[in-house]
């Protein structure tokens, strides 16, 4: 995705760019009137180059129609058996390869509410030993263990097999927060990904749940609490802390959707919870909404509705948010007087506590955010 961002390359008397090169390769596709007949490596990794230019572009039907493709080339070629043509030096890590095109049909079909053409769960591939060190190897096996975590409610999501219930909920939730990506320190696109893919599942738990009707104050699990998307937007902010636009924006637009998800789904919560706001200088959900807005903006400069729904609801939750420096307690004010440090503290009763006191009588506003969300894509 880095490099279909790239400027156009001019060589000679011709120009080179991401669409250039995807019109090639259709039309050498298209002079080959037995190209289905003689797959190997390079027809799998052209129809997976063609399925992230199209999901680029936003062509959806397309990119999905090619990542499926792709998924045929690794049956005909039993790749996902580890039947791999050791004389082919097109690629030199290809036990990474059946991982790569599964994971990408699993992240898009969830996307689009579609049914993944390969349903089999996948065999984690041992790295060989050049690859020990190499962060985007170990990211790509940790997203595939979030997917393999996630398949109990992505297959059911998409392919009506059955419905989903509370104790599957919760459990998923528990084994999405319980993993552990060991190079998750490294700042590089790959750990970016990794962070913003687990917080976009949480995220998609926790619709589910409010689609149930499970939401309720006094719930035992976090995941079926009103103020879970406070702490998802909390951990995504601190996962990504230390990265910067150029780690993010090559990940192109399927992560500013699962970004947006995020967020949005903050904002909701806020706008119909105002009212509880607490009364103390804390940094509470509308902060972490702020400060997530601002993270993922130049995420959000490639989609300009999704970043003009975001603004408008990040504006009115801040603006519409009591001022907590007319509120803040006498002891505080006199700290302020006396010119000494004022303690901002992140209350665990912002993420849970004060969102949930009031959400009990707000039944019919989460139905009608429930519709919304089903709406939106």
């Amino acid at each position: 995705m880095a490099q279909l961002h790239l400027d156009p390359q001019v060589d000679d008397s011709r120009t080179v760019s991401s669409t250039a090169m995807a019109q090639t390769c259709l039309q050498m596709r298209a002079k080959c009137c037995d190209y289905g007949e003689h797959m190997d490596f390079r027809s799998i990794l052209v129809s997976f180059f063609l399925h992230v230019y199209h999901a680029k572009v936003n062509q959806r039907n397309s990119a999905m129609m090619y990542i499926q493709e792709a998924i045929a080339g690794v049956r005909v070629l039993r790749l996902d058996e580890g039947a791999y043509d050791r004389e082919d030096d097109i690629i030199s890590n290809k036990t990474l390869v059946f991982p790569l095109i599964w994971v990408s049909e699993r992240g898009y079909a969830l996307h689009l509410g579609l049914s993944p053409s390969y349903s089999e769960l996948p065999t984690i591939p041992e790295l060989e030993s050049d690859e020990v060190a190499d962060v985007d190897a170990h990211g790509l096996l940790e997203l595939v263990k979030l997917f393999i975590a996630f398949d109990r409610i992505s297959v059911r999501r998409s392919s009506r097999v059955g419905i989903t219930v509370a104790a599957d909920l919760t459990e998923t939730e528990k084994r999405l927060t319980s993993l552990c990506f060991t190079m998750a320190d490294r700042v590089s696109t790959r750990t970016a990904d990794y962070h913003i893919t687990r917080e976009w599942m949480r995220t998609i738990l926790w619709q589910d749940a409010l689609s149930m009707g499970l939401l309720s104050s006094s719930a035992h699990t976090s995941v079926m609490k009103f103020g879970y998307p406070a702490q998802v937007g909390r951990d995504l902010l601190q996962a990504l802390r230390r990265f910067r636009d150029t780690d993010l924006v090559p990940l192109g637009r399927d992560q500013l959707l699962k970004c947006f998800e995020v967020a949005n789904s903050l904002a909701d919560t806020i706008l119909l919870t105002l009212s509880g706001a607490g009364s103390r200088l804390e940094l509470g959900p509308q902060d972490f909404l702020h400060a997530l807005y601002q993270k993922i903006t130049p995420f959000l400069d490639q989609d300009e509705m999704l970043k003009s729904i975001l603004r408008a609801k990040t504006a009115e939750a801040l603006v519409t948010a009591p001022a907590r420096l007319l509120t803040v307690e006498a002891s505080v004010v006199d700290l302020h007087s006396r010119h000494e440090p004022v303690p901002v503290v992140v209350s665990e009763n912002i993420l849970y506590g004060v969102i949930d006191e009031q959400n009990e009588s707000s039944t019919n506003s989460f139905d009608w955010l429930s519709q919304l969300n089903q709406q939106i894509f």
